[in-house]
């Protein structure tokens, strides 16, 4: 500063940015040694020549060379791995299914169906006359007065004419007693009546059975 005085020179300006410079980076010093190295090269005993060695000198840096910070990369975490059980064999029992063979089948008989019973048309005799009963002459004169019963029993032809009559009860059982029973047999033998029929038919009405009453006045 005192030079710069004294040859008239300003001094320079010191800002207080040049105060606080930072300092121009120091390059390295690098230190290299030669190295003895052999002037041959022989490899007659790989069977090859001696070739003369290469006289340029090797630069050895001895300063370490800037290792970068080794950066171990954290590894994943494995995969979990979950193992399941195996499943246990499932064995299958075959179960014997009882099949019963089907029995022998009779063949079926379809009979045809029996035709509708249809019901005769029946129509019964029906009276067609009446007939006067008198109390019997005989028993009149001789003075008996009696209330008689006689049943009379008669068949009725394909004609309506009435067959084989006969007395089958008489409630008189005194004298002349046979004589209410003849009385009340002419009576039925007068009667008249349309013949039973069957379908249309005209036939025998037979075991037909009236009471004949006598009242004594």
């Amino acid at each position: 500063m005192r030079e710069l005085r004294s040859a008239g020179l300003a001094e320079p300006a010191i800002t207080e940015q040049a105060m606080f410079a930072a300092p121009e980076p120091i390059a390295p010093v690098v230190q290299s040694a030669a190295l003895d190295l052999p002037t041959t090269l022989d490899t007659s005993a790989m069977g090859g020549e001696v070739y003369p060695a290469p006289t340029t000198a090797v630069i050895i840096d001895t300063l370490p060379a800037t290792v970068a910070p080794a950066y171990i990369q954290p590894s994943e975490p494995a995969a979990a791995t979950i193992t399941e059980p195996a499943p246990e064999p499932v064995v299958e029992t075959a179960m014997a299914t009882m099949i019963t063979p089907p029995s022998t089948i009779d063949p079926v008989t379809i009979e045809p169906e029996a035709a509708p019973v249809v019901e005769p048309v029946i129509v019964m005799p029906k009276l067609l006359n009446t007939a006067s009963i008198s109390y019997p002459r005989i028993a009149a004169k001789r003075g008996i007065w009696e209330n008689v019963e006689v049943k009379i029993g008669y068949d009725i032809d394909a004609n309506g004419k009435t067959q084989n009559v006969r007395v089958i009860d008489n409630s008189y059982d005194g004298r002349y007693s046979d004589a209410f029973g003849t009385e009340a047999r002419d009576t039925i033998e007068r009667l008249e009546f349309s013949p039973r029929t069957i379908d249309g038919v005209a036939v025998d009405t037979v075991e037909n059975v009236k009471t004949v009453k006598f009242r004594a006045e």
